[in-house]
């Protein structure tokens, strides 16, 4: 499901896969993790749903850090449009991409030069540019909100 070497592999979820499928889960680890219950609505509505996830790559556009994450978006924007998606569902770590990890480590924002503030507004317009970009796509977006962070000890 996630794929961190190459671009083109992605899941296809649910019945009915002779079906075209509509809808996709775009987004990083925190996407994939939402397999099982995407996977259950799908059979449940008879509907496949398409799920493209790469970890530590969040589904904007302008991620300075990685040109994997450049690749694997470009790609899925690509696939967006050839398979005739319709509704689109964002899910990523988006907090990850702004404040980094909880160890300090800076090397997941978008620009790890970036202070809070910058990268606060980085993400922000990052984000905007791809909702932007799908809704000129003809699509429906979704953003799945951050599931909460479990600190340790």
């Amino acid at each position: 499901v996630t794929q961190d070497t190459v671009p083109d592999k992605a899941c296809l979820l649910g019945d009915n896969q002779d079906v075209p499928a509509t809808q996709m889960v775009w987004g990083d680890s925190h996407a994939a993790a939402l397999l099982p219950a995407i996977d259950s609505h799908a059979r449940h509505e008879g509907r496949p749903v398409w799920l493209f996830s790469m970890s530590a790559c969040a589904p904007v556009i302008g991620n300075d850090q990685r040109a994997r994450c450049n690749e694997f978006n470009e790609h899925t924007m690509n696939k967006v449009r050839s398979l005739g998606i319709k509704d689109v569902v964002l899910a990523s770590n988006w907090s990850l991409y702004i404040y980094g990890r909880e160890d300090g480590d800076k090397n997941v924002l978008l620009n790890s030069r970036d202070n809070v503030a910058q990268a606060e507004q980085r993400m922000a317009a990052a984000l905007k540019a791809r909702v932007a970009a799908l809704r000129e796509a003809g699509v429906q977006v979704w953003l799945f909100k951050d599931v909460p962070l479990q600190r340790k000890g």
